[in-house]
């Protein structure tokens, strides 16, 4: 079952960023649907918050963001920006997870 949240609009993904705990999220950048890699890790790390933002509907959070490239995953410390895959490159994804999340998180 996918936990991956589709972002709606501006208001919505900027809600996920302002929040007083800590919390980490992935946020990929993609046109259509989430690719099979973020489906996959979303079920593997659960306390990881999972977020998809189709850059043809949501072109002002994609330039925000510095979108060059799609599909591109950012990952965010609340709202610190940790690292960038370019290209969902399946390996940097899952080392990057396994870098700032540990293994896999139940």
């Amino acid at each position: 079952m996918s936990r991956i949240t589709v972002i709606k609009d501006e208001a919505e993904y900027r809600g996920f960023f302002s929040v007083p705990y800590e919390r980490f999220i992935a946020v990929e950048f993609t046109r259509g649907k989430p690719s099979s890699k973020m489906l996959d890790c979303s079920t593997l790390y659960h306390k990881v918050i999972f977020l998809q933002v189709d850059v043809d509907e949501q072109s002002g959070i994609a330039q925000g963001a510095g979108v060059t490239a799609v599909p591109t995953i950012h990952f965010y410390k609340n709202d610190e920006k940790l690292n960038e895959v370019p290209n969902a490159d399946p390996k940097k994804l899952k080392d990057t997870l396994s870098q700032h999340f540990g293994s896999k998180i139940r």
